[in-house]
């Protein structure tokens, strides 16, 4: 039993670590969109995940509409994580050390978001994947 009890330990430890690895990753990009630094944000990115997807994309995500996803932003918490080891005969998706996680994104004016992002390993550095971010409807209206 203190068996069980030191692995299911060692592994809350691994998470707790990783989260404190994955954080500011997540920061950097939402600083980087807030400032529509697409080149920056880029870089986030995995070399794979860069190779689906062109920087012109980021510059979609950071400008006009979906600017709002980011204006006002102040931090953001993990609140779940998910660390595995993935193997994959396709080469287009996420491999070896891969990291699901989600939380919460606060705003100015008490406005509180949500995001979800896939993260993975590149020679030992947590990259970008995919990020999806929702804000309440309140945030994207814009008073008269």
């Amino acid at each position: 039993m203190g068996i069980g009890v030191f692995t299911i330990g060692r592994g809350i430890l691994r998470i707790s670590t990783e989260q404190a690895a994955l954080t500011p990753i997540l920061d950097q990009f939402m600083q980087a969109a807030v400032a529509q630094d697409s080149p920056r944000a880029y870089a986030l990115f995995s070399t794979r995940a860069q190779r689906q997807m062109p920087i012109a994309a980021i510059d979609t995500l950071t400008t006009g509409a979906n600017a709002v996803l980011f204006e006002g932003y102040q931090s953001l918490t993990i609140e779940s994580t998910n660390i595995t080891n993935s193997v994959n005969t396709n080469p287009d998706v996420p491999q070896g050390h891969v990291a699901t996680v989600s939380g919460t994104i606060s705003y100015t004016g008490n406005v509180t978001g949500s995001f979800r992002a896939t993260l993975e390993q590149e020679a030992g550095t947590w990259r970008l994947d995919a990020i999806n971010i929702t804000v309440p409807p309140s945030k994207t209206l814009k008073s008269p």
